[in-house]
């Protein structure tokens, strides 16, 4: 093994002799291609409920809008693909632009959701069962704008940077969990649709709010060769939205609407191949 690593440090300095490694240029472009990996640190709001208001749920003490003490939701760490372009606008000073495969994340709950009054303690949905996680399943899109700064001598191969930006964050390819879609139907959706007068099946959406959001970031380049190289960085972005959970009628009525805000502060590793060129 410590053959192979001799050898392959050799390879990599031969490479950048031999290319005429140097720093990046005014008017240089550098594309990466690498893994990500995302590493959440959520947490949540209890949730608040909204009832379609009802006779039947006023006569039985049942009150439209409600809070769910000790509920909450999380998200899962995720791996992805990152496709990353650059633009020197000087030696030091560059704009970046982070996009790629957007990364399927997956949303768990804890606590219980009951309604008010004596109706509670029979019609309640337990977010932390086992049969109900994740809740969701949902594709982030977190395309990201930086400026960086980077250091070192301009002859250098080693290239430290900050980078200070913002991103844009949506949701899409939402996937609610068939037991907890269940559970929701039979514990809410049957009974409110009842009491308001609206026949036929109920259904279960999920979505979340879009955000602006600020990314502190901080890596290191490699220059393999003038045009090859490799770089690693982590990534800060304390991403907020707020996530809510529909149960609505078959003619499309809200019968009770779940939401809690939602925040990541997510941590975001990178490892990546960079290819760089000028025109």
């Amino acid at each position: 093994m410590k053959g192979v690593m001799g050898r392959l440090c050799t390879a990599l300095a031969l490479a950048a002799v031999c290319g005429g490694a140097r720093a990046a240029q005014a008017g240089d472009n550098v594309v990466q291609f690498g893994w990500l990996h995302l590493m959440p640190n959520s947490d949540s709001t209890p949730l608040h409920t909204e009832l379609k208001p009802s006779l039947i749920g006023t006569l039985a003490g049942v009150q439209s809008s409600f809070d769910s003490p000790g509920t909450s939701a999380r998200v899962g760490a995720a791996d992805t693909v990152a496709l990353i372009t650059t633009h020197f606008l000087t030696q030091h000073f560059a704009v970046q632009f982070v996009g790629g495969v957007p990364a399927r994340v997956d949303i768990s709950g804890a606590g219980l959701v009951k309604p008010t009054g004596l109706l509670g303690n029979f019609l309640n949905v337990d977010l932390g069962a086992p049969q109900n996680n994740p809740l969701v399943s949902v594709q982030e899109w977190t395309p990201v704008a930086l400026l960086q700064y980077y250091f070192g001598r301009p002859a250098g191969v080693w290239h430290p940077y900050l980078g200070l930006g913002v991103s844009y964050a949506w949701f899409s390819g939402y996937s609610v969990n068939g037991e907890f879609r269940k559970s929701l139907e039979s514990n809410f959706g049957n009974v409110l649709s009842l009491a308001t007068g609206h026949s036929g099946p109920t259904s279960v959406s999920a979505s979340a709010s879009r955000s602006w959001n600020p990314v502190y970031n901080a890596g290191l380049s490699y220059d393999i060769s003038r045009h090859w190289g490799i770089a690693t960085s982590l990534t800060y972005s304390p991403l907020a939205s707020t996530a809510t959970i529909n149960v609505s009628a078959q003619d499309g009525t809200v019968l009770a609407s779940s939401k809690t805000r939602l925040s990541q502060n997510a941590l975001i590793t990178a490892l990546l191949v960079n290819y760089r060129f000028h025109f």
